[in-house]
């Protein structure tokens, strides 16, 4: 879900927000569940992310690897580009 007032998108969502992404300038701050920035990321490394080719660990030490989520675990692929187009804007 996008959030306009803080131009943020959860990314992993399990009866609540896991990770979300707040906009930065033109980077991202990743946030678990506990309200706890755990990375900061460039639109690069957000993408790799999202592909597979990295993991992010949340502030109890619990790996979130993307395509390794449910699938309705994770935010639509349509919202995420309508984020992205903004955060790229």
């Amino acid at each position: 879900m996008t959030n306009k007032k803080e131009r943020s998108i959860e990314v992993i969502n399990y009866e609540g927000p896991v990770l979300k992404l707040i906009e930065s300038g033109s980077d991202v701050i990743v946030v678990d569940q506990w309200d706890k920035p755990i990375a900061r990321l460039n639109f690069s490394s957000l993408l790799s992310y999202l592909r597979g080719e990295m993991s992010l660990y949340d502030s109890k030490g619990k790996e979130w690897h993307y395509p390794s989520q449910h699938e309705e675990a994770r935010t639509d692929i349509n919202e995420l580009m309508v984020f992205f187009q903004k955060l790229k804007s």
